[in-house]
């Protein structure tokens, strides 16, 4: 009897309330449970990330704070030339650009190589190194997936290359295969052998 009652007397006033009571009272229920239910554990879990972030900051600090010696601006020109390659390893490096397009099983029909005139120049302390600037333009076909990847295997494996432009055409929507027209540029030392000691 008293079950029943209850149930009468929440329909009473569900009715009394109406549509937009029975939101309202909905919406404070969500936030109570919110207040004293969700926003603790929330909170608990800021404290421990806080907690955690303390920790590792003091072990950092601990082993020397993790700090890389200060690499001076001619150093750093220094290990970036001795990254790039020379005027002789340009062939070898076109060479491996296209041993892993065939790898990908992508086609390539032509190459196109155009030297710039962009140079730039190593400094007073360089002696006559700098860098100059050679476009490979790659016009090739196969699956996105296969250019893709052959991409960021070259990007990956080769920092003296860098991505100019990448034109992607499907001829025909029933197909996967696109033609594909990759500009890249080789960035090569030109380190004179009398510069070096």
């Amino acid at each position: 009897m008293k079950l029943a009652l209850n149930q009468k007397t929440m329909r009473r006033v569900a009715l009394q309330l109406g549509l937009p009571g029975g939101v309202g009272v909905a919406l404070l229920l969500l936030a109570a449970w919110g207040e004293w239910g969700a926003l603790p554990a929330w909170h608990r879990q800021i404290d421990q990330a806080n907690a955690e972030a303390r920790r590792i900051r003091q072990t950092v600090q601990q082993q020397g704070g993790g700090v890389v010696a200060e690499v001076t601006p001619e150093q750093a020109v220094s290990a970036l030339m001795a990254r790039l390659p020379t005027a002789a390893q340009r062939s070898g490096v076109i060479a491996g650009l296209l041993q892993a397009a065939k790898a990908q099983q992508l086609t390539i029909d032509s190459l196109q190589l155009h030297q710039t005139d962009e140079r730039v120049e190593g400094g007073p302390e360089a002696r006559g190194t700098g860098v100059s600037r050679q476009q490979i333009d790659v016009p090739l076909k196969g699956r996105y997936a296969q250019i893709r990847a052959w991409l960021v295997a070259l990007l990956q494996e080769q920092p003296a290359l860098s991505l100019d432009s990448l034109q992607l055409k499907r001829a025909d929507a029933q197909t996967d295969l696109l033609d594909a027209r990759v500009s890249l540029s080789l960035w090569v030392s030109d380190a004179r052998d009398e510069a070096k000691p």
